[in-house]
């Protein structure tokens, strides 16, 4: 079984709260029972069931922009919607306050808890009959490069615990802005992409490490993220921390790395400039070239020679309808400039986890084991 170790979903992001509206508070009976929240219904839809007894009104917008309005039967606001596929992320306004649902499931983006909805897209199907699963732990590391407690969470597959002697190679695979270490696992189902593939035969079993990659810094303009402490954090106390705990194959050919969108820029920057430490490199959704803070140090010529050198599998892929497309077209062009070879997908989405989802199981599928 897939056990996870946890504290909180959140982060450590402080944030300010004001008094609540009265109406968004549910007050009930502990043993009283409702029917089901949300079904997702043969056709695709979502048949929606809330209870908000003291709310006149009930709306819910979808991060692609749909709005639905339920309808208020008794105590209960209710509607069948198509919402579309895959991880649908909802935000719910009561009486045109947003509030976050205890009932529906509860994800983390955008510097904050958010409710979504999985719906089975029919193309990337995931079983529910793996006899073996893996296990994901929470490890806490005193962060000298921080200086906080940072929290990791650690997937081992069904044969980390099940023969004590073998070692296994290592994939850091890293969440996006305003994310953190667990979304991966919440919203991205590593553990079941992985558990399903090692079932099948096509994944090398492999440890697979995510950390937090949102570090802030505090001045006197406010406050500024700092892309580039992630690699210090990573290389510095990450790296050793895993290899002295875990057993792993500590080297660079038993080594990968990959992220979306911000992660996909952190892992551009920290394997171009450290060619010497990973065979295999992952970009979901995002970017070689830093567009966030303008960084260029990654992509000096003699960065980029030693990575065409050094790397055995650079995979980059991205959504048909993802606003950073043009983007990943420019860096197309700067890594033919310097014939850096790479393997490159278009799947049907936007920046989002359906796509995400697609490119962690194909990438799994190349690492570890040749192209």
């Amino acid at each position: 079984m897939n056990r996870l170790y946890e504290t909180s979903i959140l982060s450590n992001t402080k944030i300010k709260y004001g008094v609540p509206d009265d109406t968004l508070l549910i007050h009930r009976d502990v043993n009283q029972f409702f029917p089901e929240t949300y079904e997702i219904l043969e056709d695709g839809r979502v048949n929606f069931c809330l209870y908000y007894p003291k709310a006149s009104k009930v709306e819910m917008k979808t991060i692609f922009g749909c709005d639905f309005k339920l309808n208020k039967e008794g105590e209960f606001f209710k509607g069948a919607y198509d919402i579309g596929k895959g991880l649908v992320g909802v935000s719910l306004f009561v009486d045109e306050n947003e509030t976050i649902s205890p009932y529906l499931p509860i994800g983390y983006s955008g510097n904050r808890a958010l409710n979504y909805i999985d719906i089975p897209d029919g193309e990337l199907v995931l079983s529910e009959n793996i006899v073996r699963r893996g296990t994901l732990n929470i490890e806490y590391i005193n962060s000298d490069v921080t200086n906080r407690q940072e929290r990791i969470a650690v997937y081992l597959p069904p044969t980390y615990l099940a023969e004590e002697e073998k070692r296994f190679p290592v994939l850091y695979l890293q969440h996006g802005h305003g994310e953190n270490e667990l979304v991966w696992y919440h919203q991205g189902k590593v553990n079941f992409i992985y558990d399903e593939l090692i079932a099948k035969g096509k994944a090398v079993p492999s440890i697979v490490v995510m950390c937090n990659g949102m570090y802030y810094d505090e001045n006197e303009k406010g406050i500024d993220l700092i892309i580039s402490k992630f690699g210090q954090f990573l290389l510095k106390e990450v790296i050793p921390y895993i290899d002295s705990n875990y057993r792993t194959i500590a080297d660079k050919k038993q080594r990968a790395m990959a992220g979306l969108s911000m992660g996909s820029l952190q892992t551009s920057m920290i394997t171009m400039t450290h060619s010497d430490m990973f065979d295999y490199v992952g970009v979901f959704s995002g970017f070689v070239q830093d567009l966030l803070t303008g960084t260029t140090e990654h992509i000096k010529e003699e960065n980029l020679k030693a990575f065409m050198q050094n790397n055995k599998l650079f995979f980059r892929a991205i959504g048909d309808k993802d606003i950073y497309l043009e983007h990943f077209k420019s860096d197309d062009e700067l890594l033919t400039k310097y014939e850096i070879p790479f393997v490159r997908k278009i799947y049907q989405g936007r920046h989002e986890w359906n796509v995400w989802r697609h490119c962690l199981n194909d990438f799994a599928q190349m690492i570890f084991k040749g192209v």
